[in-house]
């Protein structure tokens, strides 16, 4: 039921219909299961996009058009009386992670394996969601001719990311271009699970994605431009949105709490939680970005991935300790908690704890030596930290067998006891700053 409600709601979100008779003569596998395909014809086409972009701008209320209202002096209310209203217009009425809003909220223990769980989102392979990077040109409507390119925002080892202005709008986007010459088999397989993930998962504070296409020997991702610069930029002293840090760190952690949150309720841990990767839009609210590192299928906390993989100072210890306990060891999406609460702890004090610039000796101060929280540290701030940075994850805050309830259990926890978590959805609080209105904060790599 769950994933024909969720091909439903995809259906009528990306203005394509499931048509179990129609066929796709590329395709080298007929999957027996209804196949949505996108439309030959270019009327249907534009059509289709035209609902998508409609869609794309609805953002939320802005904050401009709200009473300021501090983030830290919220009157206490039931957080959980019930789910997150919807982010579309009434007359489609779903909850937040696009299901319909009459579904339970309950959910039943998950199996502490799930190598034989469907996975509802991400492998929908015969659902060609943009444009499918392995048998469809890019199309004649919209390609890199589309855009403007502006500025450069950053360069990698294998591509860049330009500022560009869609022609004919006054649209501004950030646009990932990835030279397809330069990527193993296993970096392309990432790439396609990045673009699964903003493609397929609506969320506010994730970074979504609106176009992708292949022109020129590139892979090109149309993407949302998050001119407020990451977290990383602004954790440095200097910078004028530390000045409220304890405010910011909370309200940080609480979009996180609901991006996570959505990835988890969906199969999908992140796995590379970090600064660098927390980004900051126009009216001052995070995007979660870079999906290289997430995997589908995994729907507990404790079991559904294998690899190592991430950045060294936020891995959890049951990753670095995958090699010593066994080829059959797993771990699951509590590793994202743990990365939550090492993130939390830098926001509070600038750098990770156990930090050190030795690998071998960070890496057992992660393993051996407890966690020390300064005194002064408010008692709800110095128990949310100790649970998500407890290193047994069957102990972990957010290590409940189901993901729904993991979320909710970090939600309601005495640290947020002021956040209506309903409200932050909707973006009716006020950010902690704002970005300038006269230009983007400059990110490096």
């Amino acid at each position: 039921t769950r994933l024909s409600e969720t091909m439903d709601f995809l259906s009528r979100l990306m203005g394509a219909a499931f048509d179990g008779g129609r066929t796709d003569p590329s395709a080298t596998a007929k999957p027996e299961a209804p196949t949505r395909m996108l439309s030959d014809s270019t009327a249907s086409l534009t059509a289709s996009m035209e609902r998508r972009e409609s869609l794309s701008k609805f953002e939320g209320l802005q904050v401009d058009t709200l009473p300021s209202l501090s983030f830290d002096e919220e009157p206490i209310g039931d957080n959980e009386a019930q789910e997150p209203k919807s982010l579309l217009p009434q007359k489609k009425v779903h909850s937040a992670d696009g299901m319909s809003s009459s579904r339970q909220k309950s959910c039943t223990p998950l199996p502490s394996s799930s190598k034989n769980r469907p996975v509802p989102l991400l492998n929908l392979q015969r659902c060609a969601t943009m444009s499918e990077f392995d048998r469809c040109p890019a199309s004649p409507l919209l390609g890199a001719h589309s855009f403007t390119k502006i500025k450069v925002l950053g360069v990698g080892s294998f591509g860049k990311v330009v500022l560009c202005q869609k022609k004919g709008s006054d649209s501004l986007y950030a646009m990932k271009i990835v030279k397809e010459s330069k990527l193993t088999t296993r970096m392309r397989q990432r790439i396609k699970m990045e673009r699964n993930v903003m493609a397929l998962h609506r969320h506010p504070f994730i970074v979504k994605l609106h176009h992708a296409f292949r022109a020129a020997g590139r892979l090109h991702f149309v993407m949302d431009y998050c001119p407020g610069g990451d977290l990383y930029y602004h954790l440095h002293p200097s910078r004028s949105s530390r000045r409220g840090a304890a405010g910011m760190a909370k309200f940080v952690a609480a979009q996180l709490c609901l991006a996570l949150g959505h990835l988890h309720e969906h199969g999908v841990v992140y796995r590379d939680l970090k600064p660098e990767n927390v980004l900051f839009d126009a009216n001052g609210y995070i995007k979660l970005a870079d999906f290289g590192l997430t995997k589908g299928g995994v729907f507990g906390p404790l079991a559904g991935a294998r690899s190592v993989c991430g950045s060294l100072h936020y891995m959890a210890p049951e990753v670095l300790t995958l090699g010593e306990r066994g080829p059959q060891a797993e771990y699951g999406t509590a590793v994202d908690w743990w990365g939550l609460g090492v993130l939390l702890y830098e926001m509070f004090w600038g750098l990770p704890p156990w930090y050190t610039d030795d690998q071998a000796e960070l890496v057992r101060r992660v393993k051996e030596q407890p966690l020390r929280l300064p005194p002064a540290l408010p008692a709800p701030a110095a128990a949310f930290l100790s649970g998500l940075l407890e290193k047994d994850p069957a102990r972990r805050l957010g290590s409940a067998p189901c993901p729904r309830d993991a979320a909710r259990a970090l939600r309601r926890h005495a640290y947020f006891h002021r956040v209506e978590f309903d409200r932050l959805l909707r973006r009716e609080y006020a950010p902690t700053f704002r970005p300038p209105p006269d230009g983007a904060v400059e990110v490096g790599e």
